[in-house]
């Protein structure tokens, strides 16, 4: 199991890229200042959707980004959200 320390530190780090709400986007996971579709973890990125912005905040960890994900889809789910 996946440790809960480096979860939330993703989550932190994920939250504190889409504290702005110009860095929201919607249809690709991550775009760049001319909004072509880009790799989130890119770093011309400067526009991601929810699950973008959690594999930039864990990169080059996908697997750990990919457990993080699913750990939110379970708990939308759960509380009837997702």
């Amino acid at each position: 199991m996946m440790n809960n320390e480096t979860m939330k530190e993703v989550l932190i780090r994920a939250k504190d890229v889409i504290s702005d709400p110009t860095c929201w986007t919607r249809g690709v996971s991550a775009r760049n200042i001319d909004g072509e579709e880009v790799s989130p973890a890119d770093d011309c990125a400067c526009g991601w959707r929810a699950t973008g912005v959690v594999e930039k905040a864990a990169a080059p960890d996908y697997f750990l980004a990919s457990t993080v994900i699913l750990y939110l889809e379970n708990v939308l789910t759960e509380m009837n959200l997702f």
